[in-house]
């Protein structure tokens, strides 16, 4: 892979987000590369998200050890042919990911279900991959209550004087 040894990539800055290898100065800066597993604990509870405009199969690469993590909850990796500009294809971003035990799925949010996908998500640029299908199902649902409230300052018992009065909203997530 180009990124090994490579401590460094240059960013487009103009038109639109990519990232180049080659080390191209025009109308790019230049940033610095860390690895997942060099920035990331693989004994915290991870939730990943790795959106790279084709960098994917490189970021796969620096997180050997935290994509080995029973600890790693889910992954969701933007699958869409612009890993090709870098010699890597999605399918084989599936592979190296499945190799790590990761499940491919889809979750209909209305439902609250999951369904074990044969393959990436070629229906949407997003694939959630999950260590433990039967785990996240349970947590899916039923996730635990979240009470949210919004009120503004409440005046103190009867003054209301220099007090605008707003009504309180309760909001329950679940």
């Amino acid at each position: 892979s180009t990124f090994i040894g490579n401590p460094f990539i240059h960013i487009k800055t103009i038109n639109n987000f990519s990232v180049n290898i080659a080390g191209e100065d025009i109308n790019t800066v230049k940033v610095e590369v860390k690895t997942l597993d060099s920035e990331v604990s693989p004994l915290d509870q991870l939730f990943i998200k790795i959106d790279v405009e084709g960098f994917e199969f490189n970021v796969i690469q620096g997180a050997q050890v935290v994509l080995s993590s029973d600890n790693l909850i889910a992954l969701i990796i933007e699958l869409n042919g612009s890993g090709d500009k870098f010699g890597h294809t999605n399918e084989e971003i599936h592979q190296k990911l499945i190799s790590y035990n990761l499940i491919p799925i889809v979750y209909n949010p209305f439902e609250r279900t999951i369904v074990k996908l044969d393959g990436y998500n070629k229906k949407a640029g997003n694939t959630i991959y999950v260590k433990n299908i039967d785990k996240i199902s349970k947590l899916c649902k039923a996730p635990p209550v979240r009470t949210v409230h919004t009120a503004n300052q409440s005046p103190t018992q009867g003054d209301y004087s220099g007090y605008q009065v707003y009504r309180t909203n309760k909001l329950t997530l679940r």
